[in-house]
């Protein structure tokens, strides 16, 4: 894997394998050059019992031709290039490299298939230019593959974050899915208040700064227009309280996009019980297990695992479509057990 945050992959094939014992997996190599999130990454990798792995310090350096044959490649390289919050340089932004290497990557492993994340805006008109490449280069290299934006909101979580996902396959490799069929069904909403802790009673807050004040009075404003409950717990609101006015968010019964930067400066507030979402929160409404935050908050500080949280893909999007890509790259003759969809069906 690539630029994958703390291994998403690892834990999505951790549950898979966990559900299903006769499926075997093995990480072969993951890149990452940030200190912080290789100890976290290789934390994730020992609760999952992976030891064989190789460690590439960085995806833009060394030589193609040393990597080693793999079955899936999966990555998730810069999406700032694109993000809404960001500048939106796309070509211009030289962190776009990542991407193009990614891609790279694919073209000369030549995996059986592969999936990657990357911002919505990916499959917007504004960079059709970048998706044009993509394209055109996974087509030379001999591949086929789809895009869609998927929200984890959709996908068991109550977490508002959209991403582009573009999963796809050799187009030699027979297959007993359709490459379309990859994407799976979006599942029914579930509540916030089972993703959070209990806390004390609410107080009034203290303390704060302008900025802080101005989006809690703007997220006040808010409730009172759509008739939400401001402290209500059973339907919480999130409050952005790090956002510029023009970009102020409050969402009711979910939590906003978990970016780095409020991963790292735990900027989202909950009116009904007067604090800030945690990391261990964060890392639950980006679908990761209790077991694999405690093993990352071993070896990690709090401010590098909301970093972490912020840039990682959501772990059951990434199981989801990795149930239904082994049956499309032949590895498997039907789509293997979907743990998320067999629990919405029971809510």
């Amino acid at each position: 894997s690539d630029c994958s945050g703390y291994m998403t992959e690892a834990m999505a094939l951790d549950s898979i394998s966990r559900v299903d014992p006769s499926f075997r997996w093995k990480q072969v190599f993951f890149s990452e050059q940030a200190e912080a999130k290789i100890a976290l990454s290789k934390a994730v990798l020992s609760y999952c019992n992976q030891t064989e792995y190789q460690h590439w310090p960085d995806v833009l350096r060394g030589s193609l031709k040393d990597c080693p044959p793999i079955d899936v490649h999966i990555s998730g390289p810069h999406c700032q290039v694109m993000c809404p919050g960001g500048k939106q340089l796309g070509e211009d932004d030289a962190r776009i490299k990542t991407m193009l290497r990614c891609i790279e990557r694919i073209a000369v492993m030549q995996p059986r298939g592969f999936i990657m994340e990357q911002s919505a805006n990916l499959l917007t008109a504004k960079f059709k230019g970048t998706y044009k490449f993509m394209r055109k280069a996974l087509k030379k290299a001999g591949f086929e593959f789809r895009a869609k934006v998927m929200n984890s909101e959709c996908h068991g979580l109550p977490h508002h974050r959209e991403r582009a996902y573009v999963v796809g396959r050799r187009t030699d490799v027979e297959g007993n899915l359709p490459i379309d069929a990859v994407f799976p069904e979006d599942l029914p909403a579930v509540p916030l208040k089972h993703f959070l802790k209990d806390a004390p009673q609410p107080r009034k807050e203290k303390h704060v700064s302008p900025t802080f004040a101005a989006n809690l009075k703007k997220a006040k404003a808010k409730a009172e227009k759509y008739g939400w409950s401001f402290r209500g717990k059973d339907k919480p609101l999130v409050v952005d309280t790090a956002a510029s006015q023009s970009f102020g968010t409050v969402m009711l019964n979910r939590c906003p996009s978990i970016t780095a930067a409020r991963g790292r400066t735990k900027a989202y507030y909950l009116p009904s019980q007067a604090r800030a979402l945690d990391i261990e929160e964060m890392t639950r409404l980006q679908g990761v297990p209790p077991a694999l935050y405690r093993a990352m908050a071993e070896v990690g500080k709090e401010s590098d695992l909301g970093d972490a949280v912020g840039n990682a893909m959501s772990v059951p999007i990434v199981e989801r479509l990795l149930c239904r890509l082994i049956a499309a790259i032949g590895m498997k003759e039907k789509p293997l057990h979907d743990r998320w969809e067999k629990a919405a069906k029971r809510s």
